[in-house]
């Protein structure tokens, strides 16, 4: 995943990351970003998807507001949830940040156990990038078939 920010004209923010972007490895080599939400403290939380072989999973994370990792989120700086077991699918369309700080993940999944329906799938995680294991069964929900 790549992370870049960008000036008022349009021009690259050098300052920002590394030269105007941050690189986001998840150590899988297959990861995509499709969700962006910025915090008051203009932390940026990222969701996606990461590839672990035949598994998709939801990833999120964190980045100061400089574009470094922020290393005191999940797992020095990164989240990973499957949300339907190894040979599942799973991805982070949209964020929602909560007054509380937790994020909210809306996404889908893919259950190959189940006909390979699809899901629209939602989870709850800590300001610290931990489950919010309060929420749904184990911080996560899967709803009705789409």
């Amino acid at each position: 995943m790549f992370v870049s920010r960008y000036n008022a004209n349009g021009t690259l923010d050098l300052g920002y990351g590394s030269a105007g972007a941050s690189g986001i490895d998840f150590g899988y080599g297959n990861e995509l970003a499709t969700a962006l939400a910025l915090q008051p403290d203009g932390k940026l939380v990222v969701g996606g998807t990461t590839r672990n072989g035949v598994a998709r999973y939801f990833s999120l994370v964190r980045l100061t507001a400089t574009g470094t990792i922020d290393v005191t989120f999940g797992s020095l700086g990164l989240r990973l949830t499957s949300l339907g077991g190894n040979s599942a699918a799973s991805g982070i369309s949209s964020l929602l940040l909560q007054p509380d700080g937790s994020i909210v993940a809306v996404g889908y999944s893919v259950d190959p156990g189940a006909a390979g329906w699809s899901y629209l799938a939602m989870a709850r995680f800590l300001s610290n990038g931990g489950p919010d294991i309060s929420f749904g069964f184990n911080s996560a929900v899967r709803q009705v078939p789409i």
